[in-house]
């Protein structure tokens, strides 16, 4: 055995055997290194672009690193968060809620709902099938009624500012007629 003490400059060393115990390697002058199994202790700081061909990762942090940039691949996650924009090609949800969130803001497409609930006002543009409606407030404004398929209409005043047509029989209660005329009616037959 051969025992070097304090600094020795060995040029050129091949080590075929043994160990290399307590030893910081490339310190001041780094180099290449090529192991069958590389093992640490403590943590391991990689600089440059490191090629792993399989990591397992089962601590720690991914942090400020895109994954998957030049050749994604799945992922499995218990919670995924992002705080930027995320875009998504496809994506199924099949439970949970989306909450907070405009949908379809700057791409509109179709939604089928078995309830829509708004909490706000919803403006509907093109042409909108409503099976059955309930408006209990607010008012119907330019908006023409019954036009290809006509139905009945109960109300507690009926306002026209222009010319009212009637057909069928109508019954009214109650009219003042203060201006025009009465053209081929029979008043007081029956």
């Amino acid at each position: 055995a051969v025992t070097f003490t304090g600094t020795s400059t060995l040029t050129t060393v091949a080590i075929n055997g043994g160990a290399i115990v307590g030893t910081t390697i490339g310190v001041s002058l780094p180099s290449t290194g090529a192991f069958t199994t590389l093992a640490a202790s403590g943590a391991v700081t990689f600089t440059g672009t490191s090629t792993l061909t399989t990591v397992a990762i089962n601590g720690g942090a991914i942090i400020g690193t895109s994954i998957g940039v030049s050749s994604p691949s799945t992922g499995k996650f218990t919670s995924l968060t992002a705080t930027g924009i995320s875009t998504l090609t496809t994506v199924a949800i099949n439970g949970g809620a989306i909450v907070g969130t405009s949908i379809g803001a700057s791409s509109p497409s179709t939604g089928g709902f078995t309830t829509l609930v708004a909490s706000g006002a919803v403006t509907f543009t093109g042409t909108s099938t409503l099976t059955t409606v309930a408006i209990n407030a607010g008012a119907i404004v330019g908006t023409t009624i019954g036009v290809s398929l006509p139905s009945t209409g109960a109300f507690t005043t009926l306002a026209a500012s222009g010319a009212v047509t009637f057909t069928g029989t109508s019954t009214l209660t109650t009219v003042a007629i203060n201006g025009g005329a009465i053209i081929g009616t029979s008043i007081g037959v029956s």
